[in-house]
């Protein structure tokens, strides 16, 4: 029973301490990457492009579908495959899922919640990052900056 005990405790503490890890990859909500929409492939053949900007009413787009996920479980999930970045992750994660429901969309808006601390402690952990899937009837086109 001690054994149990000691091993759950072990386990919470490094839960604990993964949890409070910050890998952040230099990324910001301000970064030029986070202002960039680019091309991605779906399993289909047809080409969805990918950004974190909000669409435009000239896009003249209508939601089709959403996916939401714990954004820490992302960032844990990505430091444990040692290849990429969450950002890369939580964009994979979306296309597969747009590739597992065959969704028909042409632009997908991630969303990354904004990082807060309290008292030194990163709170975003349990937030929900999103991608959401627009079928657009003029969709953006790929570029290097969106102001």
């Amino acid at each position: 029973m001690k054994n149990k005990i000691l091993n759950l405790a072990l386990i919470s503490s490094f839960t604990i301490l993964l949890s409070a890890c910050s890998f952040e990859m230099g990324h910001t909500s301000s970064s030029q990457s986070m202002k960039q929409i680019k091309p991605a492939k779906l399993a289909n053949g047809k080409t969805v492009m990918v950004g974190y900007t909000n669409t435009k009413p000239e896009w003249g787009c209508k939601q089709v579908n959403r996916l939401s996920t714990v954004w820490g479980y992302d960032k844990l999930k990505s430091l444990t495959s040692f290849s990429v970045s969450p950002y890369s992750y939580l964009q994979k994660r979306a296309i597969d899922y747009a590739n597992e429901k065959h969704i028909n969309a042409n632009y997908m808006k991630l969303y990354i919640p904004s990082q807060t601390e309290i008292m030194g402690i990163k709170t975003h952990y349990g937030a929900r990052a999103t991608a959401t899937y627009y079928l657009c009837k003029k969709p953006p086109a790929k570029n290097n900056w969106m102001f």
